[in-house]
């Protein structure tokens, strides 16, 4: 009975000391155990090595570490590094950081300057339809007064009729030939 008293103990001890680990994937696809869900919905592991045990504190602690400097507490972020002895991580990952927003500044100004380069283009479309107007505008213009030019020639230079030999002259809205 004493045995049996003892097991009931012993269980109801481990139960209340109990933790529950996930199994899920770090940052770089490896393995991790850590003592809070998952981002992507890593499962509940029912047993887990003493290492894995250590692993896990470790891999809590690194999200504890992400999830502050994603919320932009870099502050808080190094302090748990510094007193979790990952230090190294801690830098790593505010060197990532940096890096992503390097890569985030640069993508941005790329589409600034696609942006002012279809609009340059759309600008140079316009401009030269402009000055493909202009110059159609000004060959009318220059056309007109040619044909205005031999009008008045035309009027006041005397034309020979080969029919009556005589020569031809418009004056005055009246032809007159002698």
């Amino acid at each position: 009975m004493r045995w049996a008293v003892a097991c009931v103990f012993f269980l109801c001890a481990a139960g209340v000391h109990a933790q529950t680990y996930f199994r899920c994937k770090g940052q770089q696809g490896e393995t991790i155990y850590v003592t809070t869900p998952c981002k992507t919905g890593g499962k509940p592991v029912t047993t887990i090595t003493p290492q894995d045990k250590a692993a896990a504190q470790v891999g809590t602690t690194k999200q504890e570490i992400d999830n502050a400097i994603n919320r932009g507490q870099s502050d808080l972020a190094a302090q748990i590094a510094q007193d979790s002895g990952l230090s190294n991580y801690y830098q790593s990952r505010m060197q990532e950081q940096a890096y992503q927003q390097q890569v985030q500044a640069t993508r941005a100004q790329q589409a600034q300057v696609d942006n002012l380069a279809q609009q340059n283009a759309e600008l140079a479309a316009q401009n030269q339809e402009l000055t493909n107007r202009a110059e159609d505008a000004d060959r009318k213009a220059r056309e007109a007064q040619a044909r205005a030019q031999r009008a008045r020639n035309d009027a006041s230079n005397p034309k020979f009729n080969p029919q009556t030999g005589q020569w031809c002259q418009q004056i005055g809205g009246t032809i007159q030939c002698h």
